[in-house]
């Protein structure tokens, strides 16, 4: 039986942590760095899903003022954070693009669901509030 290799964010997630445990180098300022991340990343995620009201509401409140999907930029802070301890250039260069290809899958098959689900409202708060990086 033939099996299909599922890109989605747990399984790129997966592979990084691999990635790590096989040819990661951490030093003391990668490790410190990796904190430096993962703790803003973290709050953030934390945050993020303490505020949304997942199908229920389009969520303007706490991060989502800012982006549409915080929890999103949270996961991106977080990951960096691991691509530091691994310190390995090569890890960054595959890891990003792929990173940015399954979330875009991801965010676009959200938006379309949140907007059959939503209609109007949703639409409004798509030209106010931006997709990923906070512009304000």
């Amino acid at each position: 039986m033939r099996r299909r290799l599922r890109l989605d964010r747990g399984t790129i997630r997966t592979g990084l942590i691999v990635a790590g445990c096989l040819v990661g180098r951490p030093t003391a300022i990668t490790l410190i760095l990796g904190w430096v991340l993962l703790i803003p990343g973290a709050l953030l995620h934390f945050w993020a899903k303490g505020c949304l009201h997942q199908n229920a509401e389009v969520t303007c409140a706490g991060p989502y003022r800012w982006s549409r999907n915080p929890f999103y930029l949270a996961n991106l802070i977080i990951d960096l954070a691991v691509c530091a301890v691994i310190n390995q250039p090569l890890v960054y260069l595959v890891y990003l693009p792929l990173w940015f290809w399954v979330y875009r899958r991801a965010i676009l098959g959200e938006e379309r669901r949140l907007e059959t689900l939503f209609g109007d409202r949703y639409r409004h708060y798509r030209q106010r509030v931006p997709r990923f990086w906070p512009t304000r």
